[in-house]
């Protein structure tokens, strides 16, 4: 677990205490650790004490190859927004 510069391990319930953070905005990232990742980084704003709830998803590693199906690139420009 990381917030900001600071990175701590979790206890065996998946549990980290963070002390004596200031107030402010934090973004509290995941490392990947035993398969177990987030789906991105999540932006706090701390106030006080607070409890967060960050929920994990189980990665599994793919093995296989990349086949190209098709080579086929746009011949113009892509209209965005009109």
């Amino acid at each position: 677990m990381r917030i900001g510069k600071e990175v701590a391990l979790t206890d065996e319930k998946g549990r980290v205490k963070f002390v004596d953070m200031g107030a402010g905005p934090y973004m509290v990232q995941v490392e990947n650790s035993k398969g177990w990742v987030s789906q991105g980084p999540i932006n706090v704003l701390m106030t006080k004490n607070q409890r967060l709830e960050i929920p994990l998803i189980k990665t599994r590693p793919l093995k296989g190859r990349i086949k190209i199906v098709e080579n086929r690139y746009l011949k113009s420009r892509p209209q965005l927004g009109e």
